[in-house]
C-alpha cells in the first residue's frame, strides 16, 4: 500500500509561515580502543555513509569515544537533557542490553544495527549467514579442511550469532576448526594468533572477525618466522583501508559498509521524522581474495572436531 500525503489548500487571507522540515541530530557512541584514538574502520565508513543520507536531509551526526556501561548511558542521558540529538544509533547490543530502554525512556528515537531485529524500533538487520557462508567456501574451494577463528566478545549478540553459523557451516562442509577469544584489538589477534601456531595441529587458515585482529595476525607471523600463504591463510571480517595497505594485502569478507551506513542514516531520518519503526535486511557479501589466502601448506585430513 502507498500512503501520500495532500497539503492543504493554501488560505487566501493568512501567510502563516510553515513549519521548518525536521533535520535529524543523529548521536554514536563508539566504544573505545586500545589501539587508537581514532574510529575503528569499521564505523569510519559506516559513519561515511550516515553523513551521505543525513546531509540530503539536512541533519548532522555526533560521534564521541566512551566506555561502556554507566559512562556510556550517561551519555545519552546528557545528548537527551541538552537536545544534541534526537536519535540515536545503537551498535554491537549485547545479551539483556539496556541501550534501548534507556535511551526510549529519555525520548529518544533508536536505529539498531546487528544481527536480529529488536522489538519496537527501527532496525539494520546484517545477513551473518551468507557473509559466513561466503568465507567458509573461499577457504574450502583453495583446500583448507582444518580452520580457526580469532572471534570477538562472546557478550555480544552478532558474535554469538555468527559463531553458531560458523559452527554450521564449518561441519557441513566437513572441516575441523579451534576457536580463540579476542576483543578486536590488534594485540588480541596477534596474542591469539600465537597461541594457534603453537597447537600440536596447527590451523591452516584462520579467520579473524574484524580487520585489527587480522592486522595482529600478521604480526604474530613475522614474529614467530612463519610467512602468509605459505604456512597459514588469513581471513579478515570487513574489508578496510587497513587491509588493502597491510603487506601483504589482507584477504577479506567484504560489504558495502558505505551503502550500510547510508541505510541506517535513512533509517534515522526516518526516526527523526517519527515514522514507525521498520526494519531492513541487508546482504551483498562476498570475499575479496589478496595476498594472505591461498591452498594449505601441506595435505590435511578431513576429521570433524567439535571445537
Amino acid at each position: 500500500m502507498i500512503e501520500a500525503q495532500v497539503p492543504a489548500e493554501p488560505s487566501a487571507t493568512t501567510h502563516e509561515r510553515r513549519p521548518d522540515p525536521v533535520r535529524p541530530r543523529v548521536g554514536l557512541v563508539q566504544h573505545r580502543s586500545r589501539d587508537s584514538q581514532d574510529l575503528d574502520p569499521f564505523f569510519a565508513l559506516l559513519v561515511a555513509g550516515m553523513e551521505e543520507s543525513l546531509d540530503a536531509a539536512g541533519g548532522v551526526v555526533l560521534v564521541v569515544f566512551e566506555q561502556e556501561g554507566e559512562r556510556e548511558l550517561e551519555v545519552y542521558a546528557r545528548w537527551a537533557r541538552e537536545g544534541l540529538v534526537d536519535t540515536v544509533v545503537l551498535t554491537d547490543l549485547s545479551e539483556a542490553d539496556p541501550r534501548v530502554d534507556h535511551c526510549r525512556g529519555l525520548g529518544l528515537q533508536v536505529v539498531v544495527l546487528g544481527p536480529e531485529a529488536v522489538e519496537g524500533v527501527s532496525c539494520v538487520i546484517v545477513d551473518e549467514t551468507s557473509a559466513v557462508r561466503s568465507a567458509v567456501e573461499h577457504l574450502s574451494g583453495l583446500g583448507h579442511r582444518r580452520v580457526a577463528r580469532v572471534q570477538g566478545p562472546l557478550r555480544l549478540r552478532h558474535t554469538v550469532v555468527r559463531a553458531g553459523r560458523f559452527d554450521a557451516e564449518l561441519a557441513a562442509a566437513g572441516m575441523t576448526w579451534v576457536v580463540a577469544q579476542g576483543d578486536y584489538s590488534i594485540r588480541s589477534g596477534e596474542t591469539a594468533t600465537a597461541a594457534l601456531l603453537a597447537l600440536d595441529a596447527p590451523p591452516t587458515a584462520i579467520v579473524y572477525d574484524n580487520d585489527l585482529m587480522a592486522l595482529g595476525g600478521l604480526r604474530s607471523l613475522a614474529e614467530h618466522g612463519s610467512s602468509t600463504p605459505a604456512d597459514v591463510s588469513l581471513l579478515a571480517w570487513d574489508d578496510s583501508p587497513h587491509c588493502r595497505l597491510a603487506r601483504p594485502a589482507l584477504s577479506a569478507v567484504t560489504r558495502d559498509l558505505r551503502d550500510l551506513g547510508a541505510t541506517v542514516g535513512s533509517l534515522a531520518v526516518s526516526a527523526a521524522a517519527g515514522d514507525h519503526a521498520r526494519i531492513v535486511h541487508v546482504g551483498d557479501v562476498s570475499v575479496v581474495g589478496r595476498g594472505t589466502s591461498g591452498p594449505p601448506p601441506r595435505p590435511v585430513d578431513g576429521a570433524r572436531q567439535t571445537g
